[in-house]
């Protein structure tokens, strides 16, 4: 590759033009990283909660820091179109200040204009500094303004990327994070992308008297892409080391990220020659037998995933994607181009897409096989009368149960007694869960049709609800300074504690104030004692009675912690 496209040149021009600029960069990353892990208390932004009056200091100084951002990269540019070389580093820093003081500005009128008004201003610096500057100045704004789209593009790839190594990482190693430390996760990823990667580009690429031509799509690919691609990689070899040292089956969480490094790779292996880089040379050679192992693990997952419940749509396209990726793999690991994998793509998204009365659509084979699995499942447990109606037999075994219920789950939930002919098995069945239990869902359908529940659920739930604070208005906080959203599980013998200042609540305190059978709470407020307000909006009553006979009632507590 030509040495202006190397990422160490690229680094070198980013730090002789813009010093001031990336370490900006890296202060408004580190205080957005501060406002997403740090800060317990975020800002509230939807209409039908309660807003509070100020945002934490991290959050505001990392959207200062991100207008001053702006406002340095035009200061830079300004100070190369005056040719002021003493005013190199003040103008960027100057830039910096007006920014960030035009964002507190700006603010205290309206904090949906602040980030905004910012960008605007320091757009219009931009182009006006490279407009003034040389002798070409409509060329460089051209190359400026495809430098902005490309950078952002690249971005919103590295974004993309990052996103889905925190996927594959939360899915396959730790599925138990709950929902706000992934978002957390994916936060820190956005931020990298917008905050790191995106004026790191910009830095290195915007045009001046040396500046490289656009770097091309193959470069973005071997520079953007590949990397990505070989850190899904190391993920997909983590899991399958995880498994062998555990000694079990892969699980089926594998697949969609095997799926998509199928994908890749064959986009990979018909776009990279292998000489744009060191990474893309290994590729070319090795890449293909990398992949093997992923795909060993893919298929074994497969199997076992079909084998407990059957075929369905989406399994049938990604055994028939699989099919057509190994064309490209087969390709590389004998030397070859591999040109028919998109022959083969068209033909078998043809077959499989064509007309749903066409015997090999997709969702037609996966509705015969899965009809085929219930009538055999019932044959065997003995469900199945003389003339085809469904017994119920709670008797049946735990294997059968299993097949029986994924399998009339499917047809219940993806055909109708349209999709298949009047006469067929599945239409008889259809009809029978129907007739079985009339206005109700499916589960009580089932079970009064085959005389026992969900066999992956060794528990019912009866619901109840105490209404509070309605939530579809907005809630007067007036006198509070900040809102925190809370979600409560509790059960009769825990209690809750706040981290933040130490408020203890007990279940005995909530229950006296909620009325299940009128749904309404008696008083809506607790005082606490460190002089916060508990606002409840509604307090869940959940009775478990689970297979075993013992039962149990949790409580699900939904509230707003009010701070005066």
């Amino acid at each position: 590759m030509a040495g202006g496209f190397s990422l160490k040149a690229m680094a070198s021009r980013a730090k002789r033009r813009f010093p001031a600029s990336m370490l900006f960069s890296m202060l408004a990353f580190a205080a957005a990283v501060a406002a997403i892990w740090i800060l317990r208390e975020q800002p509230v932004t939807w209409q039908d909660k309660p807003v509070r009056e100020n945002d934490p200091v991290a959050v505001t100084v990392f959207l200062a820091s991100f207008c001053g951002l702006c406002y340095s990269v035009a200061g830079t540019l300004l100070s190369e179109a005056l040719n002021a070389k003493r005013l190199r580093a003040g103008l960027p820093i100057a830039g910096f200040a007006i920014g960030a003081g035009m964002f507190c500005l700006c603010s205290r009128f309206s904090p949906n204009w602040d980030a905004g008004i910012g960008v605007a201003l320091s757009a219009a610096l931009l182009c006006g500094a490279l407009i003034a500057k040389g002798d070409r100045p409509q060329e460089l704004l051209g190359q400026a303004l495809g430098c902005l789209v490309g950078c952002a593009s690249i971005s919103v790839l590295v974004l993309l990327a990052l996103n889905l190594l925190v996927s594959a990482a939360v899915e396959l190693f730790a599925s138990g994070l709950g929902w706000e430390t992934t978002g957390q996760l994916q936060m820190t990823a956005l931020a990298a992308s917008a905050l790191l990667a995106a004026p790191f580009l910009l830095f290195a690429l915007l045009p001046d008297g040396d500046a490289p031509k656009d770097p091309g799509s193959r470069k973005v690919i071997s520079y953007v892409i590949l990397p990505a691609y070989m850190l899904l990689l190391i993920v997909l070899f983590g899991y399958i080391a995880a498994i062998l040292v555990k000694w079990e089956w892969p699980s089926g969480r594998i697949n969609p990220y095997a799926l998509l490094a199928l994908g890749t790779f064959a986009a990979l292996h018909l776009l990279l020659t292998g000489e744009e880089n060191r990474l893309s040379r290994l590729f070319s050679r090795f890449g293909a037998w990398m992949l093997l192992p992923v795909i060993f693990a893919q298929a074994v997952a497969v199997s076992i995933r079909i084998e407990a419940y059957g075929l369905t749509q989406s399994r049938i396209l990604g055994l028939a994607f699989t099919a057509a990726c190994l064309i490209p793999v087969g390709a590389a690991l004998f030397r070859r181009y591999g040109r028919l994998f998109f022959p083969v793509c068209a033909v078998l998204l043809l077959v499989l897409t064509a007309a749903p009365q066409s015997p090999l659509n997709a969702s037609a084979l996966a509705r015969r096989n899965q009809e085929s699995r219930l009538f055999g499942a019932l044959a065997h447990a003995g469900m199945l009368d003389g003339s085809g109606g469904i017994l119920p037999n709670e008797n049946a075994s735990e294997e059968d149960r299993k097949i029986i219920w994924s399998s009339a789950e499917f047809l219940y939930l993806y055909c109708d007694s349209d999709t298949f002919p009047e006469d067929s098995r599945a239409s008889g069945f259809l009809r029978q869960l129907d007739a079985a239990e009339e206005k109700a869902g499916f589960n009580q359908q089932a079970e009064a049709l085959f005389g026992f529940g969900d066999p992956n659920r060794d528990w019912v739930s009866r619901s109840s609800f105490a209404y509070g604070v309605s939530t579809d208005s907005e809630v007067d906080v007036e006198g509070f300074r900040h809102a925190k959203w809370l979600s409560l599980l509790m059960n009769e013998d825990n209690e809750w504690r706040d981290d933040a200042d130490g408020d203890t609540i007990q279940i005995d305190v909530l229950l006296p104030l909620a009325d299940f059978e009128s749904e309404t709470l008696t008083e809506p407020d607790i005082l606490l004692e460190s002089g916060r307000t508990l606002r409840i909006i509604s307090i869940e009553r959940d009775e478990l009675q689970y297979a075993e006979g013992n039962g149990k009632t949790q409580y699900q507590v939904c509230a707003w912690l009010l701070t005066p």
